[in-house]
């Protein structure tokens, strides 16, 4: 269970009532947006995108994945100067740049991603007044992923959701590479933790349409490859209350076998109606996400979202349930 204690996401369905006194934007082109939002359409519904128009959402997406511009040097003599650091960057164009001498290492945000690569390439274990320099990217911790989010909302809406706490270095939607639909979630990373923090404990639980945004902490590292981004996990909520795990398994199982499924229930969970299913390939996760999502399941329309990638399924169950309490109690 400790890899779970620093992801955080909201709760499920039943917080949906609880969530609905948060304050959200009234302009009309916000209403409108809600309202397409709520309509409460799956990925089945959607219409096909012309391939042009697919490759657009990638190629975007993979742009601002790789736009991390913030590099850090180390190893520099202690009493390099800010201008010398522009110096050593001059091919390069520097939008911050500070020198911590009693540490010499200089922190430096450039223009874009391709310059910090090139940056680092160019520069890495290269000499400075004798110093084998060290230059590599910044690290952060600053980055969260938004789940469950409609597959209608727009990167536009992601980022009208997420800009008012703070300046936003990245923020991008997830698609199918198959169809070029949103997956349902996205990363936000803002320039300071302070923002990332405050936007996650408002934006918890946020309704959106009829599905409430979940929020979590994600490891940069894991969004060095494109592959990575695509989840393996779903989580199901609004099943019937008595359902048990080998329903649910039975249910998951028809197409592909899950190497994890179970209810939140059968870990000790107070809150009953929801599971998580992990499956061996992202491309499995997506076949069952468009074919059951918001099909009936013992007279209820059950609802399934893609949870962030790079976590286990139980590692994901075991966040969802602790998100009770935290959501809980933020709405007393």
């Amino acid at each position: 269970m400790a890899a779970a204690s620093s992801i955080q996401p909201p709760t499920v369905h039943s917080l949906n009532k609880e969530s609905a006194n948060f304050p959200d934007c009234d302009s009309p082109e916000s209403r409108q947006d809600e309202d397409a939002a709520s309509e409460g359409t799956s990925l089945r519904d959607l219409p096909d995108l012309e391939p042009e128009e697919i490759e657009k959402r990638l190629e975007k997406t993979r742009r601002e994945l790789s736009n991390r511009r913030k590099i850090l040097i180390k190893n520099l003599p202690q009493d390099t100067t800010n201008q010398e650091v522009h110096e050593i960057l001059r091919e390069y164009e520097l939008k911050y740049c500070f020198v911590d001498r009693n540490k010499g290492t200089a922190f430096v945000t450039l223009l874009n991603g391709d310059q910090a690569q090139d940056a680092i390439r160019s520069l890495h274990q290269s000499m400075v007044r004798s110093r084998d320099i060290t230059v590599q990217l910044q690290p952060t911790d600053s980055l969260l992923c938004l789940t469950n989010l409609p597959h209608t909302f727009t990167a536009q809406q992601l980022e009208d959701l997420v800009r008012s706490y703070g300046n936003i270095e990245r923020c991008f939607l997830v698609y199918s590479e198959l169809t070029g639909h949103s997956k349902g979630y996205g990363f936000v990373e803002y320039m300071k933790k302070d923002s990332a923090s405050r936007a996650r404990s408002e934006l918890l639980g946020r309704p959106q349409g009829d599905r409430a945004v979940m929020v979590q902490w994600t490891d940069v590292n894991q969004l060095t490859a494109g592959h990575h981004l695509h989840s393996k996990c779903l989580c199901v909520d609004r099943l019937p209350q008595e359902y048990d795990s080998e329903e649910l398994s039975l249910l998951f199982s028809d197409r592909y076998k899950p190497v994890f499924c179970q209810l939140a229930q059968d870990e000790g969970s107070p809150v009953r109606g929801f599971g998580v299913v992990e499956y061996e390939s992202a491309e499995q996760a997506e076949a069952i996400l468009i074919e059951i999502d918001r099909t009936l399941v013992g007279g209820q329309e059950i609802r399934l979202s893609l949870c962030t990638p790079g976590t286990s399924g139980r590692s994901t169950l075991a966040a969802l349930i602790a998100a009770q309490g935290v959501v809980s109690n933020s709405s007393r």
